[in-house]
């Protein structure tokens, strides 16, 4: 025990086992891995503040932030046993304390960089556990300490493992214990520690990085020790570290020694990042970095006598240096823990098994126990460790081919889940569930993607069937009573060819010489799925179809999503319709909102619509185009005249929008194209065509109108959706970034931020694939838009408005087929209306005008909303009983729908790119070569970062350590030099054992084996002409058009920032591991 300003402390000791009867198992001690795990100083660094900065909750804790900021957690017995009698749960901050047995994790090293000088000053802020008095072994890379010493002196660590040769390994811990629930509320309330989403670097695990509400820039969570068994999506409590223990950032130029300001420094670069570091250039988990601000301290509006203030204050003191923090407890599990998808490590394991009876004999060494009873599981998401999994919980299927020697076991994807993760464990313990098949098949990967993204994809159970009607469904003469009649307007759907799925459509007739009223009419599911009904909770469950290549997995039952609730051409069906009218500059000047039965005349593809705007199709000459069918009184001049109707109204929306502010970021998409069996034979580039926009804004206008109804009517419990402005910081550093190359970019609105980037298009206008670069880059500041609670956010209201689409209120209401947030909107809508109907009703201030059309002073659904009759007595009752009839839900639940539908559609995001990957894969390893035109994005002396603009994807090229190949990087340019040697001994040093072949960098052609007068060429593509239902190939007039020839580029190879390289692509693993697509850099050498 040992005292300091009235605090005891117990010193830990950390005891090591050293066995050195076998030389073998000495040498086997030696060799550590790459990532060097860290011993963590969570525990004894004190806050940037002078007091503990964390929030801790036990690995079996599952809870949530509730509103007063408390955490409330739940946790098994044991662990509640082990907690509450550790008296280490609990560490004062003010103290250094050993960490119990942590091994130590080094930051990320930048690749020029020298390693530090062990007890150097630099070194002991970068590594809080070294100092001059601790002792590092190689072998085992955690600070031993004496008994006996107070940690003050080093020892000799095999005189210590002599000493406690009886310890060994049974009480060791490399892990931190959470802290007490009890705790972290009050380390919460203090502004200690704060709460956190984890998210994890794909491209090195050992980083991680957290974004606290109110800092400028993520908190980075360095080392295995730091993240303290946290996995990507945990929601953890983060104690931020001193300020000397905070890194400098990646990519800043400025002098981080004494963390001194630098006035007038230039922003990082965003497209030219310098690949010193391990991040992803525009990886999704890369986190928000700092840039040099100006010499006034700034508390980014915080109070700075506040625990937040005051770290924001040192944030612009020190600008270039990123704060780091340590996981002290897990708040929530990440769902992601019950989803895991990976590959079993067999290899480990079978060796053991053969020779088990002489192994047996030999239990001295824990290894050989570990061995036997665990196998490992490598997870197909890089950014989860890799996992043990017991013997004795693989199914028995999987245990018996095991028995039998069976390889092929590990060949197949396997789902499985997290069970725990001890502190005395490096490795979380998992176990497997069940097997999908070989990863080297599209079937099992597509199950995979759904399983990891806990997506449903099973049949519709049959009590949620059980209440919908026949597939003969007709209109009951009930709602032809109670709706508005529009059967007799020209009214069709626009959608995809392949579309059976149509919720919307839309009408157009001519009220007047200077008005249009256009009809947008949109499924009416509140009618057939009423709330908390067995189907309504199947509905909630899967949130929104989604839509893979080549697969659909639907929200409803094909008989509601496909039939009777579905716009099929010819059929009556049930519609919540909004009639606009628009007078001939694209204004508003009236609007009408309710239920009504309408009947579409035909079903229009994309495609279609675009041949009637580019008059290819006209009343003459539309018996030469394949047409669909057509139903009712309507011929094709009605459609076609209502068609270029449409298009010129919604092209003055259009208009009209951007001058409000609007602002779009959209590249060409790739699109693979597959042949009758469904099997890929090569992509394109497509772009939407003047037909989708069409159809957008007017969805556009009905999802701003439903905002602005129901936020009227419920103020505290309507479901929008927002958009936040940018991240201010990403934002400068691209601003930064187009400065430098003198472009000028005005980003003080979403508005003038579009003109900025139609100004550079216009500059770009010889290089378009430099401007798709730039528009891909000037997303990455954005955030996400998301669903919330108008009642959440109600002292806020500024806070409402949509960025990207200039609307100060906007929601989603027109996909009510394959989004539930949707079907929450129709009802609060429906109550809404139904509301105002029955108060104008009850006032009997219903008058006929001399048509016999109804005129009523509505106080929602008019322009101008009537806050003295909403307010009314009688107008309260009204609402009152509308609202229990379609059960309006109450805020709380609103909100958590919201919050629900955010995760969900996250998921099916990520889905659908792992999908739009697996196609990729699949097409590149059927075909031989795949070589395509790459422009440099990141460029160092270990790797570079490509964009191939043929499939819209960046990629990284690690040239570093690889044999016959002599890298030479001129820091001041910038420039990268890649040369192919003979001599071995003239290439660049590589560590043993640790140089790769220069196949996996470099397809490498020699001249000499050609035919004399032919160059080395290879066809990038053969595809035909082809077309994609309402898209349009983008041609930029690069090289790797179908068809085009690339001649592989001659070494010595010369590369700086945006230089245009060939590379050829592959596909790599699939039955060997998880599937990616690799690139190499396509080159021709005499020397090959």
């Amino acid at each position: 025990m040992m005292k300091g300003n009235g605090i005891m402390m117990e010193q830990q000791v950390v005891f090591v086992d050293v066995v050195d009867k076998d030389k073998k198992k000495k040498r086997r001690s030696n060799r550590r891995p790459k990532h060097n795990i860290a011993s963590s100083s969570s525990s004894s660094s004190c806050s940037v503040y002078g007091s503990a900065n964390g929030t801790h909750e036990a690995t079996e804790w599952s809870g949530t932030v509730n509103g007063s900021n408390n955490v409330s957690m739940t946790m098994n017995s044991s662990y509640s046993q082990k907690f509450g009698s550790d008296s280490h749960a609990i560490k004062d901050p003010g103290m250094g304390t050993v960490c119990n047995g942590g091994f130590s994790s080094f930051p990320t090293m930048h690749i020029d960089e020298e390693a530090p000088e062990l007890g150097s000053i630099k070194d002991q802020c970068q590594y809080p556990s070294v100092s001059k008095d601790n002792v590092f072994s190689r072998s085992c890379p955690e600070p031993i300490y004496h008994k006996d010493t107070n940690g003050s002196l080093p020892i000799n660590v095999n005189s210590l493992c002599q000493e406690n040769q009886q310890a060994v390994d049974m009480r060791k811990k490399y892990f931190d214990p959470y802290w007490l629930v009890e705790t972290v509320n009050e380390a919460i309330q203090k502004g200690e520690i704060f709460v956190a989403t984890f998210r994890v670097n794909a491209h090195n695990r050992l980083e991680a990085y957290c974004t606290i509400d109110g800092l400028p820039t993520d908190v980075l969570i360095n080392g295995v020790a730091a993240q303290n068994r946290a996995v990507e999506g945990d929601i953890v409590a983060v104690r931020i570290d001193p300020l000397a223990l905070w890194t400098r950032l990646k990519g800043s130029a400025g002098n981080t020694n004494n963390g001194g300001r630098s006035d007038g420094s230039k922003a990082v670069e965003v497209v030219g990042v310098n690949c010193k570091g391990k991040e992803k250039v525009g990886d999704d988990s890369e986190p928000n970095k700092c840039i040099p601000m100006s010499s006034d301290v700034s508390n980014f509006g915080h109070d700075p006598l506040t625990p937040i203030g005051k770290i924001c204050a040192l944030v612009s003191s020190f600008p270039f240096k990123r704060p780091t923090g340590t996981v002290v407890a897990i708040i929530e599990k990440s769902p992601r823990r019950d989803t895991v998808v990976g590959f079993l490590g067999i290899n480990q394991w079978v060796p053991y098994r053969e020779g088990l009876k002489k192994e047996t004999k030999k239990k001295q060494s824990s290894v050989s126990s570990f061995s036997g009873e665990f196998i490992h599981l490598t997870p197909n998401d890089a950014k989860f460790p890799k996992m043990l999994v017991s013997l004795s919980n693989l199914p028995d299927c999987i245990n018996k081919r095991l028995m039998e020697g069976d390889a092929t076991v590990e060949m197949e994807l396997v789902a499985a889940r997290i069970d725990d993760w001890r502190e005395d464990s490096l490795l979380p313990h998992a176990h497997v569930m069940h097997n999908f098949g070989r990863g080297g098949e599209i079937e099992p990967q597509v199950a995979a993607i759904l399983f990891e993204n806990s997506i449903c994809h099973t049949e519709f159970s049959a009590e949620s069937l059980s209440n919908l009607p026949e597939s003969s469904w007709q209109v009951p003469f009930k709602e032809l009573e109670s709706r508005k009649d529009l059967r007799n307007l020209c009214t069709f759907t626009i959608d995809p060819a392949t579309a059976s799925d149509l919720d919307d459509a839309l009408s157009v007739e001519r009220v007047s010489d200077g008005i249009l009223r256009v009809g947008v009419h949109i499924a009416d599911m509140s009618y057939f799925i009423l709330p908390d009904t067995p189907l309504d909770i199947e509905a909630r469950n899967r949130s929104s179809s989604i839509y893979l290549q080549q697969h659909k997995v639907p929200m409803l039952p094909p008989l509601l999503s496909e039939n009777i609730g579905s716009f099929v051409p010819g059929k009556d069906r049930l519609a919540f319709s909004i009639l606009f009218d628009i007078n001939l500059v694209g204004d508003v000047v009236d609007r009408w909102i309710g239920r009504t039965i309408i009947r579409s005349c035909c079903k229009l593809s994309y495609q279609h619509a675009q041949d009637i705007i580019d008059k290819l199709m006209d009343v003459e000459r539309h018996g030469k185009f394949q047409l669909p069918d057509l139903y009712g009184p309507f011929g094709w001049e009605d459609v076609i005249g209502s068609v270029k109707m449409l298009h010129e109204i919604s092209k003055m929306l259009k208009e009209n929008r951007f001058k409000d502010g609007a602002i779009r970021l959209e590249n060409s998409k790739p699109f693979i194209l597959f042949d009758e069996q469904g099997i890929p034979y090569d992509s394109m580039l497509a772009e939407q065509t003047e037909s989708n926009y069409l159809v957008e804004e007017f969805m556009l206008l009905a999802n701003r109108t439903a905002a602005e109804v129901i936020s009227r009517a419920y103020p505290d419990c309507a479901l929008l959706r927002r958009h936040p402005e940018p991240n201010g910081r990403k934002l400068k550093e691209f601003e930064g970034f187009c400065c430098k190359h003198g472009l000028e970019l005005n980003t003080s609105s979403s508005g003038q931020f579009n003109v900025s980037l139609g100004k550079i298009k216009d500059v770009l206008q010889n290089d378009p694939v430099l401007f798709d670069i730039l528009v891909s880059y000037a997303s990455r500041p954005m955030q996400l838009a998301t669903y919330f609670c108008t009642g959440v956010l109600r002292e806020r209201e500024n806070e409402w408005a949509h960025y990207a689409l200039a609307m100060p209120l906007y929601t989603h209401f027109t996909s009510p087929l394959r989004r539930y947030a949707d079907i929450v909107v129709h009802r609060t809508l429906a109550a809404a209306i139904e509301a105002e109907e029955l108060y104008l009703q009850q006032e009997k201030i219903i008058s006929k005008s001399s048509k016999g059309d109804e005129i009523m002073a509505k106080c929602f659904s008019n322009f101008y909303f009537d806050v003295h009759t909403a307010e009314s007595k009688k107008f309260r009752e009204a609402l009152a009983a509308t609202t229990s009839k379609y059960r309006v839900p109450r805020m709380e639940i609103v909100a958590d729908i919201a919050t629900y539908c955010n995760e969900k559609r996250l998921a099916c995001r990520r889905a659908e790119d792992a999908s739009e990957k697996l196609y990729l894969w699949a097409l590149l390893k059927k075909r031989e070569t795949f070589v395509a035109e790459a422009r440099v994005l990141g460029l160092g002396p270990k790797f570079m970062s490509i964009y191939i603009h043929k499939l819209a994807i960046e990629r990284r090229i690690y040239y570093d350590e690889v044999e016959g190949l002599t890298v030479e990087w001129l820091e001041t340019t910038s420039t990268l030099v890649l040369t192919l040697c003979t001599d071995r001994r003239t290439s660049r040093r590589a560590s043993p054992n640790k140089s790769r072949p220069l196949e996996d960098v470099a397809w490498v052609i020699n001249p000499c084996d050609l035919e004399p007068g032919l160059s080395h060429c290879v066809k990038v593509g053969t595809t035909q002409e082809a077309r994609i239902d309402g898209m349009v190939q983008k041609n930029h007039g690069s090289r790797d058009e179908p068809g085009d020839e690339l001649e592989p580029a001659f070494l010595p190879l010369t590369v700086r920032i945006l230089s245009t390289i060939h590379v050829a692509l592959h596909a790599i693993g699939g039955d060997d591991g998880p599937l990616d697509i690799g690139a190499r850099l396509y080159v021709c050498s005499y020397l090959k």
